[in-house]
Formats: C-alpha cells, sequence, structure tokens
C-alpha cells in the first residue's frame, strides 16, 4: 500500500522521464520522437516506487490489446508536466497527474467553466455539535452493520427516522 511521502527504500525500479518533440518531414507528415529528460545518469533513469493498480484487455485493431495503470511515485523533481511519458521496463506509460499541479484540466470547449466550492466548518471545534452527535451514530451505524446486509430480531431491516432529524437545524434552504 502506498504511503503519502516518497520512501527511497521502496524506490526499487528504474524509470525514464521522456519529452515528446515533434518535427514535420518534407512532405508535412508529424514525426513523433521521445528524448530522454534525465541525462546526468549514466543510464538516463530515475529511482522510483511503482504499484500496478489495474490491467485490461480490450479489442481494437483486429486484434487483442492490453493496457495497464500503474502509479509511480519518485523524488521531487521540477519540470515534470503531464506531456512527458515514464518509460518502464520497455513498456511507455502516458502521465495523467502530476503532484502540486491542477488536474483534470477544464474540457477545450465554449462555455467550459471552473467551479470552486467550498464546504465545511473549518476547524473541528467550529462543527456543531449536533452535526458531531450525527456523524458519530451514523459512523457507529455503519460499523456495526458492515455487513453486505443486516438482519435485525425480526428478519427486517428498520430505519431509525430520529438519527437523520439531527440535521433538521442545520439545513439550508434556497429559495
Amino acid at each position: 500500500m502506498p504511503t503519502s511521502a516518497f520512501q527511497s527504500g521502496r524506490a526499487a525500479h528504474r524509470i525514464k522521464l521522456q519529452a515528446k518533440s515533434v518535427t514535420r518531414n518534407a512532405i508535412g507528415e508529424e514525426i513523433v520522437t521521445w528524448t530522454d529528460v534525465v541525462t546526468e545518469t549514466a543510464d538516463h533513469c530515475l529511482w522510483a516506487e511503482a504499484w500496478p493498480l489495474k490491467g485490461r484487455e480490450f479489442f481494437a485493431a483486429a486484434e487483442t490489446q492490453y493496457a495497464a495503470d500503474v502509479r509511480f511515485r519518485l523524488r521531487y523533481r521540477s519540470g515534470v508536466v503531464r506531456e512527458q511519458r515514464i518509460l518502464w521496463d520497455g513498456e511507455p506509460y502516458d502521465i495523467t497527474q502530476v503532484f502540486g499541479q491542477v488536474w483534470p484540466n477544464a474540457l477545450p470547449q465554449i462555455g467550459a467553466v471552473w467551479v470552486t466550492f467550498d464546504a465545511g466548518y473549518g476547524a473541528a471545534a467550529a462543527v456543531p455539535e449536533g452535526l458531531k452527535s450525527w456523524i458519530k451514530l451514523r459512523v457507529g451505524s455503519l460499523y456495526a452493520h458492515r455487513e453486505e446486509v443486516a438482519l435485525l430480531t425480526r428478519g427486517s431491516i428498520a430505519p431509525l427516522p430520529f438519527i437523520d432529524g439531527l440535521l433538521d437545524p442545520y439545513r439550508v434552504v434556497l429559495a
């Protein structure tokens, strides 16, 4: 399980960070080449942690294709952007997210907007006691009945409406 901080002792994989370069030939076709970003090491590689997340097969171009999602973590390095890629064990991986950069990008279409929504009370001390009571009851109930089906003494499931009633004083009604 990945932790939140880079741990050099767990960085057991050598990866290449590559940048895309596009040129055009004499008849105007795009020629895509990938060049190594790291040049200060002999093998042009960096140490990284790698976690295979999931894999899937699909049928495309009249044959079965395989795609894998892998999470890489490396020591902080400025200049890493989503337009680059990672080469690991000879396989290229697109970079979909870089920590500290905005992701995902807004849709490239007319009328696309960003919505920023701030929610909550800030510090825990500012949360009203009624909301804290509701959270404790709800989490306790979910923990006690964490099986797929919860059976009561008569074989039925009965909701406790008073629990959600604790939220009534904090409802916001928009006119």
